[in-house]
């Protein structure tokens, strides 16, 4: 029973080492220099400042 714990935690120690997280770098606003928000519909970085609607943005309809 020992060796079945100690075989369980070598080998659940050896799976939490291989598991490498990309390595996220926040970029700043070049104007405000705050952090930039990821948006969660199109995937691109927009400041809170500059443009404050961006998300309503993708729900409104497109007036041409």
């Amino acid at each position: 029973m020992i060796l079945y714990f100690i075989f369980v935690r070598y080998f659940m120690e050896e799976k939490k080492e291989e598991v490498v997280r990309p390595r996220i770098i926040a970029k700043k606003c070049e104007y405000h220099g705050i952090l930039l928000f990821w948006c969660t519909i199109c995937g691109k970085s927009v400041c809170r400042y500059c443009e404050p609607n961006h998300q309503i943005e993708h729900f409104l309809p497109k007036i041409r």
